[in-house]
């Protein structure tokens, strides 16, 4: 959304109903959190934004109303990842599993928009017998590592 309207004068881009409301706000936030820098200076040098969170009242949707993309990069020095932690391994695959559980994801076409290298994806696929599409313009092929039991595609663009 544009940065520079007033986000209560906003119409929710999901539903078209609600007007959206900030609830919360923070200025000179860095605008990305994964992309891997050579130096402290380049990292202290990087852009910073502002997060204005805002809600609709009438579908519950959540954004960013002040996000501006100009000052956002995706690229292949994005690295989102933190499979590489057995904690974090354990706490992925306890959460799949407990979504599959719970909502009936059997046997469904699952997409996920921001899936990064697709690792989550392929977990919800391969516990649930599922298919998936992920949509992630930092995704890169050749860094993805295969999964079997898994049947997921990727996008790797913006949705």
């Amino acid at each position: 959304m544009n940065s520079s309207a007033n986000p209560a004068e906003r119409l929710c881009p999901t539903c078209g109903e609600g007007r959206m409301r900030v609830f919360f706000e923070i200025e000179d936030v860095p605008t990305n959190s994964c992309i891997l820098l050579e130096t402290e200076e380049a990292a202290r040098a990087w852009p910073r934004g502002r997060v204005a969170l805002a809600f609709c009242g009438e579908c519950g949707f959540v954004l960013n109303v002040a996000f501006d993309p100009a000052l956002t990069e995706y690229s292949e020095r994005y690295e989102e990842t933190q499979g590489f932690s057995p904690t974090f391994q354990k706490f992925h695959r306890q959460l799949a599993t407990e979504l599959v559980e719970r909502h009936g994801l059997k046997h469904k076409k699952i997409v996920e928009i921001g899936c990064g290298k697709g690792e989550f994806l392929h977990l919800l696929c391969s516990i649930g017998e599922n298919s998936g599409l992920g949509f992630d313009p930092a995704y890169i092929a050749d860094r993805e590592q295969p999964v079997t039991g898994s049947d997921v595609q990727f996008v790797a663009d913006y949705f």
